[in-house]
């Protein structure tokens, strides 16, 4: 019998992470964003949820937003995704935000899926 494996220890405090780190491991819950316009940056969109038309309430747990580009041209395909960290914000952005504009065309929202 080895002597170090006679007693065992707990891991070193660096290799706990979560206890060091706690916003790493926190929940984002996402949504699609269809129908953009080619203009229509990641800021444009974060923008269109913080500061929505009046009557909608903020979405201030809106955390940040991903326009997909062609990886040749670098264009935009016309759909991005929206990352929010509160559950809540995510299910009425579903609802609120389906056909509001973001800068010239009504969005397209649905929920975000998994690949």
């Amino acid at each position: 019998m080895n002597w170090a494996s006679a007693v065992p220890t707990p891991p070193p405090a660096h290799q706990n992470f979560a206890a060091t780190n706690p916003q790493a491991f926190s929940k984002e819950y996402s949504i699609f964003v269809g129908d953009l316009a080619p203009e229509t940056s990641n800021s444009d969109l974060v923008a269109v949820f913080r500061n929505p038309p009046k009557f909608i309430r903020p979405f201030l747990s809106c955390k940040s937003a991903k326009i997909m580009l062609d990886p040749v041209t670098g264009v935009s395909r016309g759909y991005g995704f929206v990352r929010f960290t509160d559950e809540a914000d995510q299910q009425r952005a579903l609802i609120e935000m389906h056909g509001l504009y973001c800068l010239s065309r009504p969005m397209r929202i649905s929920p975000a899926t998994a690949k």
